[in-house]
């Protein structure tokens, strides 16, 4: 999954772009299923931007919907213009804002959307590993904060465990919270969150039952 920034290519000038924080809530649903907030504030430097775009990728889910996009608090309805955001379907979902040309400016970008199916049954627990950042970027985050709020009646076996990456873990209650700063480009993270067998899902999701 990738997180890209593109720019005509007809100036040749200085240009630049970073992520001031990449912030991802998630809320996990009774059904395994996540419900998705991302917002991610960007500065833009130098010749005008025109849009940005975001892949989300559905494997080991039984599918992603997308339910909106913002920028700057301004909701995009669906198209290919400027002010619009287009949603392209695939093995990634392409989600791309077309915004007015953009320089000098930090904007705010939020996309919400439903992950079905993620937890998935283990021997032993049911298993939410999650990546929160995208696989490949190519700008720097200064801020990422991750916070998964889960069901009160899913019991949380361990400390959960950072694979990729690496993150400050804190829990308190329900919500466990990853924080990490000065990531660089390509840095991504993955998690995994254990919970007691049977805790949060009765059935492996769709995807699993057919492996």
């Amino acid at each position: 999954s990738t997180f890209l920034v593109a720019v005509p290519s007809t100036f040749a000038q200085e240009k630049s772009y970073s992520a001031d924080q990449f912030d991802v809530d998630v809320v996990v649903q009774s059904d395994g299923s996540l419900l998705v907030t991302e917002t991610v504030v960007f500065s833009f430097v130098g010749e005008p931007f025109t849009y940005v775009c975001r892949e989300i990728p559905t494997s080991k889910t039984d599918g992603v919907e997308i339910m909106s996009a913002a920028v700057d608090g301004r909701f995009y309805p669906q198209g290919s213009d400027a002010g619009q955001v287009e949603i392209e379907p695939g093995s990634n979902i392409r989600v791309t804002w077309h915004m007015e040309p953009t320089a000098n400016t930090t904007r705010s970008f939020v996309l919400e959307y439903r992950m079905l199916g993620v937890v998935r049954q283990e021997e032993n627990s049911d298993l939410l590993r999650y990546q929160p950042l995208p696989d490949e970027f190519e700008y720097s985050i200064d801020s990422s904060t991750v916070a998964v709020i889960y069901p009160t009646v899913a019991n949380l076996l361990e400390t959960p465990n950072v694979t990729a990456g690496q993150a400050q873990v804190e829990r308190s209650g329900n919500v466990v919270t990853f924080q990490r700063q000065n990531i660089e480009a390509d840095e991504t993270m993955i998690f995994d969150m254990q919970f007691a067998k049977g805790s949060l899902i009765s059935a492996p999701p769709t995807w699993q039952a057919r492996q």
